[in-house]
C-alpha cells in the first residue's frame, strides 16, 4: 500500500488555480481522496455522477454556461464513455479530463493491466491530446497547464494521474 502523501491536494489546488468552480466525477479508490477533498470544498461544486457519460454532459452543460467543470474519473470509465466523448471532441468543447491511470506500468493488480493498455491508444483515435505529469515540475502547475490548454484548443485535453499522483 503506498502512502498516503497528500498529493491529491495539489491536484484540487491546480483545478482552482485553473479557474475550476465545478468537479464532476465517478469516483474509484484512487481517486477518492481528491473525490472528498472536492465535495468538502466550498468553492467548489461537486457532482457525483451515476455513470461516466452522464458525467461528461454534466460538464458540457457546466461549460456551455461559462462555469469552468472538470470531469474526474478511472481510465475504465473513459473507456466505456465513447458516445459522450465523441461529443465533446466532435463539437470542440474544451472539457478536462483527470484520468486515474489504471493499468500503467506501475499497476500492481493484473486486472487493471488492459485499461492500461488501452488508453494512450483511445485517447490517440478519438484524437484527444493528454500528458502525463512529469516530476520535474510542480503538480499543481501541470494541472492548471491542462485546463489552459484545453480552452486554447477549444478541445477535450486529459491528464494521466497515476497512483503517485493521486496519494
Amino acid at each position: 500500500m503506498t502512502k498516503a502523501t497528500g498529493r491529491y491536494k495539489e491536484v484540487l489546488q491546480g483545478l482552482k488555480d485553473w479557474g475550476a468552480k465545478m468537479v464532476i466525477y465517478v469516483p474509484d479508490r484512487w481517486i477518492a481522496p481528491l473525490c472528498l477533498a472536492a465535495e468538502a470544498d466550498p468553492d467548489l461544486i461537486s457532482v457525483n455522477a451515476c455513470r461516466e457519460e452522464e458525467g461528461v454532459a454534466i460538464c458540457v452543460g457546466a461549460l456551455a454556461t461559462g462555469t469552468k467543470a472538470v470531469m474526474v474519473l478511472q481510465n475504465a470509465g473513459f473507456l466505456s464513455s465513447g458516445t459522450g466523448i465523441n461529443f465533446a471532441r466532435m463539437y470542440q468543447v474544451p472539457l478536462l479530463f483527470v484520468i486515474s491511470y489504471r493499468g500503467n506500468t506501475e499497476e500492481t493488480l493484473h486486472y487493471h493491466v488492459h485499461k492500461g493498455a488501452a488508453t494512450e491508444p483511445v485517447l490517440k483515435g478519438f484524437g484527444i491530446g493528454y500528458r502525463i505529469p512529469d516530476a520535474g515540475r510542480g503538480l499543481a502547475e501541470q494541472v492548471a497547464d491542462a485546463g489552459r490548454f484545453a480552452e486554447a484548443s477549444s478541445h477535450p485535453f486529459a491528464l494521466l494521474l497515476k497512483r503517485e499522483h493521486l496519494a
